[in-house]
């Protein structure tokens, strides 16, 4: 279902995205002149000191000379960015993980124990009864915060729910895993500010899609997509065709940006974007479902996408998963 972005002409530009800077890419040859990479490292494009810089998995130093070489297409060698047109004309951003934090286990811990409290039954039974009904919730077979909750409740064998207790439990949760850091409203701002449409495409079940509205960055994107909404999670042709045609910008000037659960970033080349994953927002404890390997390009975060629809600067060879 889509959700529209309002009038945001007035927002400020909290973090303004610089211009390309060629004096930051990183290159081999001139010690001293910024930290090295490791040897044999895997390309990521990232940030520092408020500055864009292309690590190229092979030395350290920086240099003008092959920041010029890069923009002219010399530098051919493994492991350095391509240049590539900067045309994209859309960002589709995955939601857990990626601009938020995904859950960690002690939240999901922490949601477990306060059900089974309200439903008179042990944190085993809520535990399991969250994992055996992921897809239902996620798929929209149930559609509002009550019918979840009764579905569990039953699932655990509840015989006296607080039925009303375990809503606000569950609506609490979903509020307090919408909270974003300050950099990654920049982020959506700065791209919106300059004509990128943005959109939200996540594997979520009702209680984030009803708690959405009110976050923070539903008013910074074009729109936004929740799987239990539209009947498919992630990675279902479906739902990346009703983002295309949402945004009404054609497949191959679309980036996406995941952290590869649920095979994600495969799905978006499947549907003719240009993918690029993220490592999981939320640290070493952040939960991820379905994650699969990914062969293609790595960023560093969030905040480095605008270096990559700006300026064309994506990682030319694939990497591994940069640690969070």
């Amino acid at each position: 279902m889509r959700a529209t972005r309002g009038a945001w002409s007035s927002v400020p530009l909290w973090a303004p995205v610089p211009p390309f800077n060629p004096s930051v890419l990183w290159r081999g040859g001139e010690p001293g002149c910024c930290p090295r990479v490791k040897e044999g490292s895997s390309p990521v494009v990232g940030h520092g000191a408020g500055r864009s810089v292309i690590h190229d998995g092979v030395g350290g130093g920086c240099s003008v000379n092959a920041a010029r070489r890069y923009r002219t297409g010399e530098l051919t060698g493994g492991g350095w960015a391509e240049s590539v047109d900067p045309g994209f004309g859309a960002v589709v951003f995955d939601l857990f993980g990626t601009l938020v934090n995904a859950p960690s286990g002690q939240e999901r811990a922490r949601l477990a124990t306060e059900l089974a409290r309200a439903f008179g039954v042990a944190d085993g039974q809520v535990r399991s009864a969250l994992a055996e009904s992921w897809r239902s919730r996620h798929e929209g077979q149930l559609t509002s915060v009550p019918e979840v909750v009764r579905d569990l409740a039953h699932r655990c064998g509840a015989r006296r729910p607080d039925l009303v207790a375990a809503v606000d439990t569950v609506r609490a949760h979903a509020r307090g895993r919408l909270v974003s850091e300050s950099s990654v409203l920049a982020v959506l701002t700065g791209l919106t500010a300059r004509g990128v449409a943005v959109a939200v495409l996540s594997d979520a079940a009702v209680e984030t899609a009803e708690a959405w509205p009110r976050s923070a960055l539903a008013g910074l994107v074009d729109a936004a997509f929740f799987s239990c909404r539209e009947g498919a999670v992630k990675p279902s042709p479906t739902l990346y065709m009703q983002v295309l045609a949402a945004l009404g910008v054609p497949a191959g000037r679309v980036l996406y940006c995941g952290d590869g659960g649920g095979d994600e970033l495969a799905g978006a080349v499947r549907a003719g974007m240009t993918a690029v994953g993220v490592p999981h927002r939320g640290g070493a404890t952040a939960v991820a479902y379905g994650v699969r390997g990914w062969d293609g390009p790595w960023v560093a975060g969030v905040e480095d996408i605008p270096d990559v629809v700006l300026h064309g600067m994506v990682p030319r060879m694939p990497g591994e998963r940069p640690s969070a």
